[in-house]
C-alpha cells in the first residue's frame, strides 16, 4: 500500500455525537466503504435484538470521536470497526519508520487505533481494575492483522482493556472472505445479550473462527500472544480438527481455548456457519492462490459465475486483484465474461472502471460483449462517455465482442459530446464492420 501523504490532513468542524444510552453494541463505520461491505453489516445488525448504535467516523472530528467513543465504552459489551487499514511512513532524523494503522478518514488520515485511541485510553485509564477479565470485545474488519499483531503487544492499554477479534483480508474493507465469521459473531453476541449471559470471548472466537475463508486472530485480555487461525486453503482444511489444529498461540493459551470450546452447548453450536465456498474462494483469490482457485473451481464450477456476499463475481475480483493469469484461468474455465455483477456491472465494465487495460483483450478474446447494455448503456458508450480513448482504442482493436448495430449509440455520443477524436475511431470501427 502507498504511504499515506501527511500533507493531505485537514481540520473539521466538530459536530454532535448521539449514540443510544449504554448500547451493547457500537458500530463504527470509516469513510469511503465499499458501499455493499456496509449495507450488508447493517443487515447483519438489522436482525438483531442488541440495543445498538451505528455511527459514521468520516461526519466527526478526531477528538470529538474519541471523546465519545471511550465514553461509552464503559457500557458497551462489543464493539465493530469497519475502517481502512494503511501503511504510514513518518521520517525522523532523515530515517523512515513504517507502521500499519486503522484510520477511519482515508481521505484526512485521522487514526483511530494503534495511535489515538491506546493514547486516549492511557490517558483516561479506564482500564479494568484488578483480575476482572474485560467484558468489551473490539472486532476490527478490513485490517491488516499480521501488522497489528506486532502492534497491539500486551502491554498495551487496548490489550488489558478488551478483547480483540482481527478478521483479516488482503483487500481492505471487505466482507467477501470474513462475512459468515462476522455473522456468526454477532449472532452469538445478540445471543449473550438475550439470555444474560457473560460472553465468552474464546467461544465466540471459535464460533466465528472454525469455518473461516481468512486468517482470524485473537488478542487481549489474559491471554500471552495472539491466537492465530491463517487462512485455509482447501476445504478439507476446514475440517474441525484439522482446523483446530492449525491454531496458532502459546500452550497455556491454546489448552484454555480448548477448554472453552468444548463447553460449547448445542444452541450455541447450532451458530457455527456452514463451510462457505464462496468466501473460500474469494479468499484464494485475494491471496494469488491460481492453484487453489482452480481446485476449487474444477470440483465446484457452479462457483465460476456466483457473486461474492458484496456482490462481485470472481471475473471481476481477479481483476481487481490485477492477476491477468488468474483471470484467463477463470475464462477458460468457461467463467461467463458477460455476466453481470450486482452493481449491473459486466467484467468490461469492471475493467473500465477499475482502469485495467490489459484485462480487455483478454475478455475480447473470450466472448466477452462490448456493445452488451446491461445496465444504463453498454462498455464502448461508457469509454466515450468518460473520453477515455486508450479505453476505447482497445475495446475497438481487433473487432472482437461487437456489431455494426452496437456501434451506433457510442458514435451518436461521441459525435453530441463534439469529441471529434473518439467519433473518428468509431466511424474507422464501422467501415470495417461492413
Amino acid at each position: 500500500m502507498k504511504a499515506i501523504d501527511q500533507s493531505r490532513r485537514q481540520a473539521r468542524e466538530t459536530q454532535p455525537f448521539h449514540l443510544q444510552p449504554t448500547p451493547a453494541f457500537v458500530t463504527l463505520f470509516g469513510e469511503d466503504l465499499n458501499a455493499g461491505t456496509e449495507n450488508h453489516i447493517r443487515q447483519m445488525l438489522a436482525s438483531t435484538t442488541m440495543q445498538q448504535a451505528q455511527v459514521s467516523l468520516g461526519q466527526l472530528d478526531l477528538q470529538t470521536a474519541l471523546q465519545s467513543v471511550v465514553g461509552h465504552l464503559a457500557t458497551a459489551r462489543q464493539l465493530l470497526l469497519v475502517a481502512h487499514s494503511e501503511d504510514w511512513v513518518r521520517e525522523h532524523n532523515g530515517v523512515k519508520r513504517s507502521s500499519h494503522r486503522i484510520v477511519f478518514s482515508a481521505e484526512r488520515c485521522e487514526v483511530m487505533l494503534s495511535e489515538a485511541l491506546l493514547r486516549y485510553l492511557r490517558e483516561k485509564d479506564i482500564s479494568p481494575t484488578g483480575k476482572t477479565s474485560p467484558k468489551l470485545v473490539i472486532h476490527l474488519v478490513g485490517c491488516e492483522a499480521g501488522v497489528l499483531r506486532s502492534q497491539i503487544a500486551p502491554s498495551n492499554p487496548i490489550w488489558k482493556f478488551a478483547y480483540v477479534l482481527l478478521y483479516s483480508g488482503k483487500k481492505i474493507t471487505s466482507l467477501d472472505a470474513s462475512a459468515s465469521s462476522l455473522s456468526a459473531a454477532i449472532r452469538y453476541a445478540d445471543f449473550c445479550d438475550q439470555t444474560g449471559r457473560a460472553l465468552d470471548p474464546f467461544k465466540l472466537f471459535y464460533i466465528a473462527g472454525i469455518h473461516r475463508s481468512e486468517c482470524m486472530t485473537l488478542m487481549g485480555g489474559d491471554l500471552e500472544e495472539p491466537l492465530v487461525w491463517h487462512a485455509p486453503k482447501s476445504v478439507s482444511a476446514l475440517a474441525d480438527l484439522t482446523s483446530i489444529a492449525m491454531l496458532r498461540g502459546c500452550s497455556r493459551d491454546l489448552r484454555k481455548f480448548q477448554a472453552h470450546a468444548e463447553q460449547i452447548d448445542g444452541r450455541e453450536r447450532a451458530m457455527i456457519p456452514e463451510i462457505s465456498l464462496r468466501e473460500l474462494l474469494s479468499s484464494r483469490i485475494c491471496h494469488d492462490d491460481q492453484d487453489g482457485v482452480s481446485a476449487l473451481t474444477n470440483g465446484h464450477p457452479e462457483l465460476l459465475n456466483a457473486p461474492s456476499i458484496t456482490g462481485l463475481l470472481p471475473l471481476g475480483e481477479a481483476i481487481e486483484q490485477r492477476n491477468m493469469a488468474l483471470l484467463e484461468d477463470l475464462l477458460e474455465q468457461q467463467a461467463d465474461p458477460n455476466v453481470p455483477d450486482k452493481d449491473g456491472d459486466t467484467a468490461l465494465m469492471a475493467a473500465l472502471k477499475m482502469e485495467e487495460p490489459a484485462a480487455i483483450p483478454i475478455l475480447l478474446r473470450h466472448g466477452a460483449r462490448s456493445d452488451l447494455a446491461v445496465g444504463e448503456c453498454s462498455v464502448l458508450e461508457q469509454a466515450v462517455l468518460n473520453e477515455d480513448v486508450k479505453m476505447l482504442s482497445l475495446l475497438l482493436r481487433g473487432g472482437l465482442g461487437y456489431s455494426r448495430a452496437g456501434l451506433e449509440a457510442p458514435l451518436q455520443r461521441a459525435k453530441s459530446m463534439g469529441n471529434a477524436v473518439l467519433e473518428r475511431m468509431l466511424q474507422k470501427a464501422l467501415a470495417r464492420a461492413d
